[in-house]
């Protein structure tokens, strides 16, 4: 069985076109690999969810260590920031406005 939720064509096409894909997200000091998509958020039983706004470049270095909180929440921070108000509501057992306001505190510059 398949470790990961396989990406549909559709989205996956999207990669292609948009620039955003082409580099690591983080794109810090520490990156270091190819880039590849990270599944960035689950859903209850539902598991890793499919759609492009939490799906995230990440080089090999940090889709390894992207438990780590540092890197969570680096990834949550620019997964929130590329979803819609429509595509948050999808979720209703998430505290979106909880977790954003806690992102922005802690990475807005």
């Amino acid at each position: 069985m398949a470790l990961t939720k396989p990406i549909p064509k559709k989205i996956r096409d999207l990669f292609d076109i948009d620039p955003f894909y082409k580099k690591c997200c983080i794109a810090d000091k520490n990156c270091d690999g190819r880039v590849q998509i990270h599944h960035n958020f689950r859903y209850g039983g539902s598991g890793r969810v499919n759609e492009l706004w939490c799906l995230l470049p990440a080089c090999d270095f940090h889709n390894k260590n992207a438990d780590i909180t540092e890197y969570k929440d680096k990834f949550d921070w620019i997964m929130i920031h590329r979803a819609s108000p429509a595509d948050l509501q999808k979720y209703p057992k998430v505290d979106w406005i909880q977790r954003f306001e806690y992102l922005e505190k802690k990475f807005k510059e």
